[in-house]
């Protein structure tokens, strides 16, 4: 009897109390599996996997996987739309200990039609409450207008595009969540040949933002610039390097160019142009490819005065240098203008 009403009271406190169920925790970014640790759920939970897809209105998507506990009632498929921001989220779930629910996948909101519902729509940052003024014409199975609020980590809650193209000068990608945004344009010149890149991303060194760098040889012209910026989507435009100012500027300087090699004498001179003001010497590792093959160089020429002072240079994959010396930079001999 006395084991009897052990049981009882054990089982009588654990139906008092509810089943603790335990669920793997973890996030993909990119929308495929994930991985982590099991934790322990409260209330009434199911273990969950949601897939959510948001699309700006530039036409740029991220995809994003979470594994948690869940509420039973999300086990489902939705979307919602405004003007500036389309999210679209499906979820599974299932019901046993450290389980894995079913792989959810994207369900197909992509109707355009009009279902007649209408729904004021605005989009406010850093506030409670936006003004209504605009209005946007629902479609497919959005029937309802809701109200909503997202919150975000201070200091981290700008979408910023994120992409990196090693031959061209523009490039797509996914939005990232960052402090502030930030795009790297280079272009490399030699002979006839151009040699650009373009890296957008999120800003982690102020030391990167808002610099230009213009080296010349007789040959070869190198450039490198970068933008900054802290509002929505900031970096998503199109970026190009300053027109180049080929204007005369009184100064000569040595000047040689040589691939494979460390060091290179200067045979002849390079008259300056612009704000190319400083005589310099340069070398380091150029990547030859988007692989990141990398071959030693070496260089003398005009730089604009900043290049001088530049302690140090972005790296492959944000340009394609792979290595680079401090450039030793002096004063060019001043010349007389041609009659």
């Amino acid at each position: 009897m006395y084991w009897a009403f052990i049981l009882l009271s054990a089982l009588s406190y654990l139906a008092g109390t509810g089943f603790c169920l335990s669920c793997i925790h973890c996030t993909s970014n990119d929308g495929s599996g994930c991985s982590g640790i099991a934790k322990n759920c409260t209330g009434d939970t199911v273990c969950m996997s949601t897939v959510t897809q948001t699309a700006t209105y530039t036409g740029q998507a991220t995809t994003t996987l979470r594994r948690s506990c869940g509420e039973p009632q999300y086990c489902s498929a939705g979307s919602l739309s405004s003007y500036f921001i389309t999210t679209v989220t499906n979820s599974t779930c299932c019901f046993t200990d450290s389980c894995t629910p079913p792989e959810p996948t994207m369900p197909n909101y992509k109707s355009k039609t009009k279902n007649g519902a209408v729904c004021k729509t605005c989009f406010a940052r850093d506030e409670r409450e936006c003004s209504r003024f605009n209005t946007t014409m629902c479609t497919g199975s959005e029937t309802f207008c809701v109200e909503y609020e997202v919150r975000t980590e201070a200091g981290n809650c700008l979408l910023c595009t994120e992409c990196n193209n090693q031959t061209n000068s523009s490039c797509e990608g996914s939005l990232v969540t960052c402090e502030s945004c930030l795009t790297v344009i280079t272009d490399i010149q030699n002979g006839n040949d151009s040699y650009p890149t373009i890296l957008k991303s999120c800003s982690q060194n102020p030391e990167m933002c808002n610099i230009s760098y213009h080296l010349s040889t007789t040959t070869t012209r190198m450039e490198l610039t970068s933008s900054c910026c802290d509002t929505e989507f900031c970096n998503n435009d199109t970026m190009h390097t300053p027109s180049q100012n080929t204007t005369e500027n009184g100064i000569e300087c040595p000047s040689c160019f040589e691939m494979n090699a460390d060091s290179c004498e200067a045979n002849e001179t390079i008259r300056c142009t612009g704000s190319e003001n400083k005589c310099i010497s340069f070398s380091g590792k150029m990547s030859d490819s988007e692989q990141g093959d990398c071959i030693p160089f070496a260089l003398q020429g005009c730089a604009t005065e900043d290049t001088c002072y530049a302690s140090d240079f972005p790296l492959f994959p944000v340009t394609r240098l792979c290595e680079a010396s401090s450039p030793l930079c002096f004063d060019g001999a001043s010349i007389s203008w041609d009659p």
